[in-house]
């Protein structure tokens, strides 16, 4: 029989699957055993403050998890608010079970205050208690590396110019509304440079796309002028301290808009004009992330981000990373990954497997000589090399081993977000890997940990 309204509700404090909240539970015991941590934490969001003055603020504790809880579902500032605000559980994982969740503004405030450090730091405390409860005790490694993208759009040299101008024209838009007194003139071309933008990308041929682009350097060099005589204006303002300061500042910020745009400008007239190539260290990828490398995996496609190489252990624990500038060859990475795999356990792993493009005499040199006992790579590599790697039988069950590490890369940026970052500027991309690496290696934890759990057998 349908009924016509509901009955009342009893009131229920587990809504959540009880799986899930038994796997918080036991998160939060793993965290709970990194306590040490918790003072890098407080120096991260306190660096800029007085500690003793103002509101109380997030705890460490609670930024921390709820940095995990964000990179562990993959949410948005503004998911992380509503999820956790809905959730008994979460709530209580996180810290805020009788107290209102901050706002999303407040959750990026914090979460974003964290240093690298401070991630890498948490990834060690984990990795210390995966040795410590038998689950990786680091005598067994693979290396590889993988690309993580840069937040930013396809490069092309149109679109950057278009981007310069936009941003500097912003920017003088501010200045003047400001700073009446520095008589900032210019003029708005931000509409006529998105017309010859539309132009080029539409053109059929090189000839064609030739004269809009020649208007197109021609405005930017103009919008060019217009920041640094502003730039020149805000230098020389007269006011008060806070006033001169102020100027200054924003001053530098249009100095360093206005060389970046002249970069591309420079880079356009040498690939467009001159038809003359420009090697990639020299060009500018992006306005808003210039820090962005130009990654070519081996022919197949170009990614604009960064190389990150991870040693993954036998529990498919990311044990350690490295996050390098530029595009390193692999073979760059391997004795560097030891060495920090020697001072992360005090010792070097008995067998370590790598991906081919880490293959060279020297690197198996290295390997053998700092204690490594089995040392594989994944493709032949000739006479030369095969005399120092282990039997045939011993190197195919290490390359069957190597191979499970594509899968914990695939599981990083499918599950923690790892394939693209979401944060702004070179730092900020350092602290969101490793909080992608420590989102990851506690859903490991604690899925191992449940599992030993339900397979103990009940006492008498």
């Amino acid at each position: 029989m349908r009924k016509k309204r509901n009955d009342d509700a009893w009131l229920d404090f587990a809504p959540m699957d009880p799986e899930e909240i038994e796997k918080l539970e036991i998160m939060a015991k793993i965290l709970k055993s990194a306590d040490g941590l918790l003072d890098l934490l407080t120096i991260d969001l306190t660096e800029d403050v007085n500690p003793d003055l103002g509101r109380e603020g997030m705890s460490a504790e609670q930024v921390l998890r709820m940095a995990i809880v964000k990179q562990m579902y993959g949410w948005s500032y503004k998911q992380l608010y509503s999820r956790v605000h809905d959730s008994i559980a979460l709530r209580k994982f996180c810290g805020y079970e009788f107290t209102w969740v901050p706002k999303p503004q407040t959750l990026c405030e914090n979460i974003k205050k964290i240093q690298p450090e401070t991630f890498e730091a948490v990834n060690k405390a984990l990795v210390k208690y995966a040795r410590k409860a038998g689950i990786d005790d680091g005598l067994k490694v693979r290396i590889d590396t993988t690309t993580v993208e840069t937040n930013i759009h396809h490069p092309t040299d149109s679109s950057l110019i278009r981007d310069g101008v936009v941003v500097i024209t912003r920017m003088l838009h501010s200045a003047r509304k400001i700073f009446p007194a520095a008589e900032i003139s210019f003029h708005d071309r931000t509409r006529v440079v998105k017309k010859r933008v539309f132009n080029i990308a539409n053109a059929k041929n090189d000839t064609q796309r030739l004269g809009p682009y020649q208007e197109l350097i021609g405005f930017g060099k103009e919008v060019l002028g217009y920041a640094r005589s502003a730039t020149k204006k805000l230098q020389a303002i007269d006011g008060t301290q806070d006033i001169r300061t102020a100027a200054r500042l924003v001053g530098t910020q249009l100095k360093e808009a206005a060389a970046l745009l002249a970069k591309v400008i420079k880079q356009t007239k040498q690939r467009v004009i001159k038809g003359r190539h420009v090697p990639a260290d020299e060009k500018v990828t992006s306005f808003f992330e210039p820090h962005t490398d130009i990654i070519e995996k081996g022919g197949r496609e170009t990614v604009f981000g960064h190389k990150v190489c991870v040693t993954v252990g036998k529990g498919n624990l990311v044990l350690d990373a490295m996050i390098e500038p530029g595009n390193p060859a692999d073979t760059e990475f391997f004795q560097a990954a030891l060495d920090r795999h020697r001072k992360l356990y005090g010792y070097a792993p008995q067998s370590t497997a790598a991906d081919g493009g880490f293959a060279s005499k020297a690197n198996a040199e290295y390997a053998l000589s700092k204690g490594v006992v089995n040392v594989s790579f994944s493709k032949r590599v000739g006479k030369t090399l095969d005399e120092l790697l282990p039997v045939p039988a011993v190197q195919k069950l290490l390359r069957k081993f190597r191979a499970g590490v594509e899968g914990i890369i695939s599981a990083l940026k499918r599950g923690v977000g790892l394939g693209r970052c979401l944060w702004k500027g070179w730092e900020s991309f350092q602290s969101y890997v490793w909080s992608s690496i420590v989102a990851h290696n506690l859903k490991m934890l604690t899925a191992t940990m449940f599992t030993r759990r339900r397979r103990r057998p009940a006492r008498a």
